[in-house]
């Protein structure tokens, strides 16, 4: 009877454990080092209502990678690890590297440790103004 109550508490306590870690570990606010490569193609794909509206390709070398790259740095810190699937609203994509770019949150998936392993981030933030300096309009 006592072996069975041992092992019984202890596959309890196991899973309160793993359910601590796991908490522990998608709030724990983490940094990225992401960035888009000056020689890759940068894809923008502008979703309404989950249908592509447009799509836009911004060459290797292009304003648009320093723009990404200098929103990438300025806002390294203070994101969440993340496993949630969202609908893209603004999606920019490359090889190694996308973001999602929704109304008041962003989300990075990036090849963190190898091209086969990647990381997905989020972060609340207003994403009006990265918008409007990618594809040049009001929002």
């Amino acid at each position: 009877m006592k072996i069975q109550n041992i092992v019984k508490y202890s596959a309890i306590s196991v899973v309160m454990i793993t359910g601590l870690i796991a908490v522990l570990f998608f709030n724990y606010p983490v940094s990225h080092n992401a960035t888009f490569k000056n020689d890759e193609i940068i894809t923008l794909f502008i979703y309404q209502s989950g249908v592509i509206k447009n799509k836009i390709e911004f060459p290797p070398n292009s304003k648009e990678h320093a723009i990404l790259n200098n929103w990438l740095s300025s806002n390294s810190a203070g994101w969440s690890h993340d496993i949630n699937s969202y609908t893209p609203s603004f999606y920019i994509s490359s090889k190694g590297i996308s973001i999602n770019l929704k109304n008041g949150f962003s989300v990075i998936n990036y090849a963190q440790y190898s091209k086969d392993r990647h990381t997905q981030i989020i972060k609340n933030m207003d994403n009006s103004r990265i918008i409007k300096e990618l594809i040049e309009i009001d929002i």
